[in-house]
Order: structure tokens, then sequence, then C-alpha cells
């Protein structure tokens, strides 16, 4: 008895679905296996990083160099005959201006009276750089190399979203048109069904000499184009179902999926961020202010370039190798101190900031004009939709009023043939049109939702 009763669980386990997707767990499929969704959200997570780090725009630089001559074996000295090394560190500023220290040591060694001799020499230098152009000049609070970086984030952030939601757009589209065709199929399928009882009970009269050929004919050419109609329908179906895996990234069994419910909540697994603005309307806009704020950098940058500099003169007296600490011991306050002033003029005769300024107009004109003419297409589709809704509407109170009635006269004729009435064909024939106009209802009523779920994500503050 329990062997029989394991077998009996064995079995049901193995010929019940254990488990079936919603349109919800297509969605959260979506989001985590759709390649263009992954690659916009790793493009996202770069530009937070860019804005973190700035890519590295005011990262101090430092540079150190030296080198030494030194002399053949045979005339080769304890010490290099000159030795020369040099440091310089450097810290970008906002507003085009640096900040540099440059240090710098050297010697020269020499031999008289078999002694080595040092004249070491220690050099310092402060440069200020600053750009004539700053931002600042030109009217702007914010620096626009942070100020860039974070609107590209932003830019990236609204991308993302817009995928998501385009991506997402086009599953429930998949999904509605793959629940439709099935339930197409299943009308064409039903059609033949009642063709074949058709045709089989209209040869059994043909035989009595009630019937006639050409009705037979008639019925086998309308069954013929229900068949190449289920055709059809399948090939629709085959290709929304492959649509949806592809779409998903992921294969599954068609079979799995649930019967939709209009009732279901939908938005629970898709994230469209800011529910009040248009995600590709943003990107737009922020696009236009990148373009301005670069247009400020790129002034800024090609701009001539003042420079400061401030260096002490220190003189190190000669001494033998072995004191030479005495030279330094020995050194008093700068001997000298040299202010330079330069004005690098060169970007003023470059031709660069002339072509870099009709460069931006051609690309501000061609954003502002796309920009525009997305609003524009925005408004047509949105009412498109809205046109299609109200089409839908209007057919679908037409066929619930049709599959009421259908339901009450398929009640009133399995009563006429449980009382041996009517004839099963009759009856059939009943039963096939009222579950026809079932199927038909549901897609209907389908279309609706999916309209207005395509109204919703794309109506805005």
């Amino acid at each position: 008895m329990i062997k029989k009763s394991i077998i009996a669980v064995v079995v049901f386990l193995f010929t019940t679905k254990v488990f079936s997707l919603s349109l919800e767990d297509l969605s959260k499929m979506l989001m985590e296996s759709n390649a263009d969704i992954m690659e916009a959200s790793a493009e996202y997570q770069k530009e937070v990083l860019s804005a973190k780090y700035l890519n590295g725009a005011y990262a101090p630089r430092v540079t150190l160099s030296s080198s030494a001559t030194i002399l053949k074996a045979e005339n080769a000295k304890d010490l290099p005959e000159n030795f020369y090394s040099r440091l310089v560190y450097a810290q970008p500023l906002p507003g085009g201006a640096s900040i540099s220290l440059e240090a710098d040591y050297s010697f020269n060694s020499s031999e008289y009276d078999d002694l080595c001799y040092l004249k070491q020499q220690p050099g310092l230098s402060f440069t200020l750089s600053q750009s004539l152009m700053p931002f600042w000049i030109q009217g702007q609070i914010k620096d626009p190399v942070k100020l860039s970086a974070k609107k590209r984030e932003e830019y990236s952030f609204y991308q993302l979203q817009y995928i998501k939601k385009n991506i997402w757009s086009n599953l429930v589209q998949y999904y509605v048109y793959s629940v439709t065709s099935k339930n197409e199929i299943n009308i064409y399928k039903n059609s033949v069904r009642l063709y074949e009882m058709q045709i089989d009970s209209m040869k059994a009269l043909k035989a009595q000499g009630k019937a006639s050929q050409s009705a037979i004919l008639e019925l086998e050419n309308s069954k013929w184009n229900a068949e190449q109609s289920l055709m059809s329908a399948q090939a629709e179906y085959f290709t929304n179902v492959q649509n949806l895996k592809a779409i998903c990234g992921q294969n599954f069994d068609e079979e799995l999926l649930e019967t939709f419910e209009e009732n279901e909540n939908y938005e629970s697994a898709f994230f469209m961020g800011d529910k009040g603005k248009d995600p590709l309307e943003e990107t737009y806009k922020l696009k236009l202010e990148i373009l301005k704020t670069s247009r400020i950098s790129e002034k800024q940058a090609n701009a001539p370039v003042l420079n400061l500099s401030l260096q002490p003169g220190f003189n190190l007296n000669a001494t033998k190798k072995e004191e030479w600490q005495k030279a330094w011991n020995d050194m008093d306050s700068p001997s000298k101190w040299t202010l330079g002033i330069g004005l690098d003029l060169s970007p003023m005769f470059s031709g660069l900031a002339n072509q870099n300024k009709k460069k931006y107009q051609i690309e501000y004109k061609a954003a502002i004009d796309s920009y525009n003419l997305y609003l524009e297409k925005r408004n047509f589709v949105l009412q498109q939709y809205k046109d299609l809704l109200e089409q839908y509407i209007n057919q679908q109170k037409r066929i619930d009023f049709l599959y009421d009635s259908g339901l009450k006269e398929f009640a009133d004729y399995k009563m006429q043939f449980e009382r041996d009435e009517i004839s099963k064909l009759d009856f059939e024939s009943s039963r096939v049109r009222v579950e026809n106009l079932r199927l038909k209802n549901e897609n209907i009523h389908l279309l609706v939702w999916l309209y207005k779920v395509f109204i919703k994500i794309n109506t805005y503050n």
C-alpha cells in the first residue's frame, strides 16, 4: 500500500507543472538577463565612478627624473662627474588654474691635488598658471568639470531607465500577442473540428439524397481556409514566443506561461525611476546641458594662459667630497629671488577657437532639433495609442454583447439537446460559437489592457 502511494506521488510530480511563468516573473527575468539592460546598467555604474573621481581631472601630477655622467673605467672616480635630479609636483585646480612646485639638485665633481671637490647646486621654483577664461568669467557658478561629470551620470541613469521602459514595453506586447495568438490557434482548431463534423453530417445526408456534392465542397473549402488560418496563427504564436524568449535572455517552456489576468500587478516588477519624468526627454535635455558645459570647459582650456613664477637662488661653496655637508651648513638665506611672468597666447593664433565655436553651434542645433522632433513624435504616438484604445473599447462592448448573447443561446441549446429537441451537430455548433466568442472576448480585453498600459507609461506630468 505504501509503495503504491509513493509511486502515485512520483507520477503526480512528473505530470504536474512544478512552476509557471507570470508576466511579473518574466519582467524580473528581463531585468536580470536582458543584454541591453545589463550593458546600460554597467555604463551607468561607470559614469557613477567617473562622477565620483572626475576621471582624475584634479589628481596631482608627480614626475621624477635623474641623470649622471660616469667616466670610463680608467678615468672613473668615486662619484659621477655630473649628477642631476629633478622633482616636479603639479596640482590642477578648478577654473583652469594649476600650482606647481619644482625642486632640483645637481653637482659637479672635479679633482685637484688628488683631492675630489664637489660643487653642489640646489634649485627651487614655484609656478602659478591661470587660464584667462575661467568658468566664473563666463558667467558659470559651478565648476564645469564637476557639473559635466554629474550631468553625464544623470544622462546615463535616464538612458538606463529608457532602455528598461522600452524593452519592458516590448516584453508586455510580446506576452499579450503570445496569449492572443494562442487563443487564435484554439479558435481555428475549434472551427476545423466543427467543419469536420459538418462535413461528416453532410456526407451522411448526401447518401440519403438530402444534400448535394457542392454543399460538401463548400464546407471542405471553408475547412481548408480555417486550416490555413490555423497555420498562420501557429507561425505567429511561434514568432511571439521566440521574441519573448530573446528579450528575456533566457529559454523556457512556453507551456509554463500563465493565463493572463487583467488585475495582475504589472508594475511591481518594473522600475521606471522617476515616474513623473520621461526618461528619453530627460536624456535630450541633459545632452543640451552637457554640450553647454563642455563648451565652457573648452573655452577655458583653449584660452591664453598667464604664468607667474617665483624662484629663490642659492649658492653653495665648493667643498671636498668628504665635507659636502659643510656647504649646506654654511648656506645662508636665498641670495636672490627671481620673479617671472609669462603669457601663452598661442591659442589665439591656432584657429581652434573659431573651429570649436562652429562645431558647438552645429551640435547644439542638431540636439535642439532632435529634442523638438521627439516631443512631436511622442505626442503623436500617444494620440495613436488613445485612438486604438477607443477602437478596442468599442469592439469590447460589441464582443461583450455577442458573448452574453452566445451564452444565453448555448444555455437554450443545451436544454433542447438534453430533451432531444435538436441534433448533436446543432448543439456542438452552438458550443463552438460560444467558446470562440469567449476567446475573442479575452483577446479584445487583453488588447484594451495593453493600450491602457502603453498610455499610462507614456503619460508624464
